[in-house]
């Protein structure tokens, strides 16, 4: 059957970068004359929320949410009172049953280029076989795009 990919950005409010990524994303995945574009969709269920924290960005806010929260450190335990978008956006990935790759978008003010931060340890169901195809998909990267950096 078909993969599921799951790709958010905008965790961090002041993070403006990750949307550019995502709109360059989207766009291809939504342009019918990309042929990668065309095989990824043929072959994974891709699942995009552009930006998890519209009310930390609303209010200004660099890393936070409106309940003063760092999504990024919430994933273990999210509540509904403190990280509503964490608790959410893990209430979806569980309704999705799996997920083949999940891709954390943020914005490092000191890398010029695109890089891959490590799996992060709350993610759900984030096994030694997810772990494993992380590390595939890091090293693909590194070969296909010389903009690349690793931490």
């Amino acid at each position: 059957g078909k993969k599921t990919l799951w790709v958010h950005a905008r965790q961090h409010p002041g993070e403006t970068a990750a949307s550019w990524w995502v709109d360059g994303f989207v766009g291809r995945l939504l342009d019918g004359e990309d042929g990668v574009a065309r095989e990824l969709l043929k072959r994974a269920d891709v699942f995009v929320i552009p930006n998890a924290n519209p009310d930390g960005g609303v209010r200004g806010h660099l890393r936070t949410n409106a309940a003063g929260a760092n999504l990024n450190r919430e994933w273990a335990e999210p509540a509904l009172d403190r990280s509503p978008e964490v608790f959410l956006m893990r209430q979806a990935m569980e309704t999705l049953g799996s997920l083949d790759i999940m891709m954390d978008i943020h914005q490092d003010e000191e890398k010029p280029y695109t890089f891959i931060s490590r799996t992060p340890l709350g993610v759900p169901r984030c096994t030694p076989a997810l772990r494993a195809a992380h590390a595939r998909f890091r090293a693909a990267y590194t070969r296909a795009c010389p903009d690349f950096e690793t931490p």
